[in-house]
C-alpha cells in the first residue's frame, strides 16, 4: 500500500510549528519514522523537514541543566567533551 503525502521544509523554527497539526509529523533524521511510515504505523498527510532549520544542532549547558537541539547527532553526544566527562552515560547511550 502507498501512503502519499506532502513534503515541506520548514524555514524556522515558527515555520514548522505552524505546518504542525494532527495530520503531520516533523522530519529530523527520519530513520525511526521512515520505519514507522513503512510498518504502517503512522500515515501523515504531511512531513514537516525541519533538517532545513539552521542552528538546530545545539549542545549547551544551561543553569545545570544539559540541552541538545533536535538535529544533535548520536555521534555528537557519544563525542562531545562536557557530555563524555559530565554525563557518561548519555554519551555511552549514544555509542
Amino acid at each position: 500500500m502507498i501512503t502519499r503525502f506532502e513534503w515541506t521544509n520548514a524555514r524556522s523554527i515558527d515555520d514548522a510549528i505552524g505546518q504542525l497539526n494532527d495530520k503531520s509529523l516533523a522530519k529530523a533524521g527520519g530513520v525511526d519514522l521512515m520505519d514507522r511510515l513503512k510498518e504502517g504505523l503512522d500515515a501523515p498527510s504531511r512531513l514537516v523537514n525541519i533538517r532545513s532549520i539552521p542552528d538546530l544542532d545545539y549542545v549547551k549547558e544551561e543553569s545545570g541543566w544539559l540541552r541538545l537541539g533536535p538535529m544533535v547527532t548520536l555521534t555528537t553526544i557519544a563525542e562531545h567533551p562536557v557530555i563524555r566527562q559530565r554525563y557518561t552515560v548519555l554519551a555511552d547511550a549514544a555509542l
